[in-house]
């Protein structure tokens, strides 16, 4: 498949848009979320520059700290998704225990002539089992891709042009 280039544009007219509105040392939420929405279109075979247009003056050394905090962002957007996906994990271990529970008391119940909610402990068991294998399958493949996408974008070139 031929790679394309996709150039993800920035237009900022002020330089308080970059920065965070609480610490001027990390990118703002607006600025990294547009850039992540606009990576949504592109291919995972597809280049990526990001172009920053500026109607102030950057010079060198500012143009390195907003690279740094372009990159810090979406660094620091795998660091909170591998987060959660730890803690998901953690509730997928404790569904599946409870499943196996619920059909080892399932069975119990048949043994003790109480078909019925043998039954209905079997299927909610089941179902518990299953959600997890299911989530498995799913989560795996959204975080495989979302930490690719991340790590194109911190990876991608960072160019800049006065308006």
């Amino acid at each position: 498949m031929k790679k394309r280039l996709k150039k993800i544009r920035v237009k900022l007219e002020k330089e308080s848009e970059l920065y965070n509105k609480f610490d001027n040392y990390e990118l703002s939420n607006e600025l990294g979320e547009y850039i992540y929405q606009e990576y949504e279109n592109v291919r995972e075979s597809d280049l990526v520059n990001i172009e920053i247009f500026t109607s102030f003056k950057v010079d060198d050394t500012k143009k390195e700290d907003i690279i740094r905090m372009i990159r810090q962002y979406f660094k620091k957007r795998i660091e909170d998704s591998n987060s959660y996906y730890m803690f998901d994990n953690l509730k997928k271990v404790v569904s599946l225990l409870v499943g196996i529970l619920i059909i080892f008391i399932s069975d119990f119940c048949f043994n003790k002539n109480v078909r019925f909610i043998g039954e209905i402990l079997s299927i909610i068991g089941s179902v518990a089992i299953w959600g997890v294998f299911e989530d498995i399958i799913t989560v795996i493949f959204n975080k495989k891709t979302n930490k690719a996408k991340l790590n194109k974008l911190i990876k991608s070139k960072i160019m800049f042009y006065d308006i």
